[in-house]
């Protein structure tokens, strides 16, 4: 039987497919697409409809627009209550309510929407055009609530990190990534993850092509190719594009940690960033340990377990707190 986006919409496990979980929920939506594949657009449809009824807006919008009428009553007063003519009042009013619509619509092509994560959390999003992003842990990304047919499309990555699957569109419109860190990144049609945070600026390019632009003019544009990284130290100062295997970068959109010879320090700021965790690692030469493999992102527990089994630590937990030690 086939299903609306209403039908998609009002089943509970579909919340869920979009919240990242439960695990058997995203499995049955996964596997009805697999065989539905006839029904991906509606479901798309639904997914996307979903977040933006799901969006958290940066403003209180309902003050922004009486904040909006205010200020239109005030340039534009509605004219005295005076006799007319009946031809001339029925022109004015048009040219009245003209006014306000154009007022409207000047509000709302100006409003912006705020979509964040939480420790833990990932979330996908359906942008105005279709695009997808993916949102990390502890992650905001703002958007205009609507894009203008043939104009530039921009996201605003304001902090943490995002995985973009831009779709190209026929007018060949930009779609653009801008950061505070310094830098911005150019697309028309590609996959791409980028990383703003305190101790990490980062584009890796997983697909297609990608050009990263500086807030210096006087640092030249970078284009990347499909595996390759770029990385800004904290100094702003730009390190040259290097070789990566991107799945590595991108895995935590599957809820994966994938690890090749990774120090145990970066493993524990990624426990930071992506869960909130104070830790502590007793021991320098512990954090110098490197790992391969592949951990779970979706449950900390298992991730802690996986840790303490692999590196022989003795992994103490309180609260908010993590200590890393050896195994006495």
């Amino acid at each position: 039987m086939l299903l609306s986006v209403e039908d998609i919409l009002a089943q509970a496990s579909f919340h869920h497919y979009c919240l990242g979980g439960p695990a058997a929920d995203v499995a049955h939506w996964q596997q009805w697409l697999a065989q539905h594949p006839e029904q991906e657009p509606v479901f798309r449809q639904a997914e996307q409809l979903f977040w933006r009824l799901h969006a958290q807006p940066r403003v209180d919008e309902t003050a922004e627009l009486a904040q909006f009428k205010q200020l239109f009553t005030q340039r534009f007063p509605a004219p005295a209550p005076v006799r007319l003519r009946p031809r001339w009042g029925r022109w004015a009013a048009s040219l009245w309510l003209a006014l306000v619509a154009g007022g409207v619509w000047w509000w709302w092509q100006n409003q912006f929407m705020v979509y964040q994560t939480a420790y833990g959390e990932t979330r996908q999003i359906w942008l105005p055009d279709s695009s997808r992003a993916t949102l990390n842990g502890h992650s905001r990304l703002r958007l205009r609530a609507s894009w203008a047919s043939g104009q530039p499309r921009e996201v605003y990555l304001e902090e943490g990190e995002a995985f973009f699957a831009v779709r190209h569109q026929p007018q060949h419109q930009k779609f653009t990534v801008m950061t505070s860190a310094g830098f911005q990144v150019e697309v028309l049609g590609t996959e791409f993850e980028v990383a703003n945070r305190p101790h990490k600026a980062q584009v890796v390019l997983q697909s297609g092509q990608v050009r990263v632009q500086f807030a210096d003019p006087a640092r030249p544009a970078v284009v990347l190719a499909p595996n390759q990284m770029l990385k800004l130290d904290q100094a702003q100062s730009v390190v040259r594009p290097q070789p990566v295997k991107a799945e590595q970068h991108t895995a935590w959109t599957d809820r994966r940690l994938v690890l090749d010879r990774t120090p145990l320090a970066e493993v524990a700021q990624t426990l930071r960033d992506t869960y909130g965790l104070e830790v502590e690692i007793a021991d320098d030469s512990i954090g110098r340990r490197t790992i391969t493999g592949e951990v779970p992102l979706a449950n900390l527990e298992l991730l802690l377990q996986a840790l303490e089994t692999s590196f022989d630590l003795k992994v103490t937990r309180q609260g908010n707190r993590l200590r890393l030690e050896n195994q006495p």
